[in-house]
């Protein structure tokens, strides 16, 4: 008969081979996505991210039946910089459609990916503190707007906008930022692969 048995070794074999392969196709996609945003991705984008993207996806994938949620330990996270108007924003509006694309299409249907901007070009410490963390029950603060996202299944882009040139103002200004998600965090601690920092 045509019947064969498998060890449960070759099975493991063929699915960690269709993992890599589905993680492969859902970066490919991601760039094709980037550039129907329009946005043309340079070929030092594409090299730094690359690796990182195949990172994210493949901590995110489980089981397809489950969704994706990246690993905590695994967050995409990047750095971007130039003058104004070479495109930073344009990037991440870019970035979160192409990831909410791609995700919908291979792993979940529902799945959005919202940006949330933490400006930090007139910030000081107390400033941002003040439109950081929740206040009250009906408050939008950044805090609440990526808890609102994280609690329904979503995935946030959180997009530092204009990081000021003080190194001194940015450690306080990014540190400022690390407590209030690392207080976040420990509330759902499997969630926080879900969000991307840039």
């Amino acid at each position: 008969s045509g019947l064969q048995l498998s060890s449960h070794e070759d099975i493991e074999e063929v699915l960690a081979a269709e993992k890599k392969s589905l993680v492969a196709k859902m970066v490919e996609d991601t760039w094709t996505k980037l550039e129907e945003y329009p946005y043309i991705v340079g070929d030092e984008i594409r090299a730094t991210l690359q690796a990182r993207l195949l990172d994210y996806f493949d901590s995110g994938i489980k089981d397809q039946r489950d969704g994706f949620e990246p690993s905590p330990s695994h967050p995409l996270s990047f750095f971007l910089h130039g003058p104004a108007g070479a495109g930073k924003s344009t990037f991440v509006l870019a970035l979160a459609a192409a990831l909410q694309s791609v995700i919908r299409a291979f792993l979940h249907a529902e799945r959005r990916c919202h940006i949330v901007k933490v400006p930090l070009n007139s910030m000081t410490a107390d400033s941002l503190n003040s439109i950081l963390c929740v206040q009250g029950i009906s408050d939008w603060s950044i805090e609440r707007v990526v808890e609102q996202s994280l609690c329904k299944g979503h995935s946030i882009i959180l997009h530092f906008e204009e990081v000021p040139r003080d190194q001194d103002v940015q450690d306080t200004l990014f540190a400022a930022v690390k407590q209030m998600l690392a207080g976040l965090l420990r509330r759902y601690p499997h969630l926080g692969g879900n969000v991307v920092y840039l």
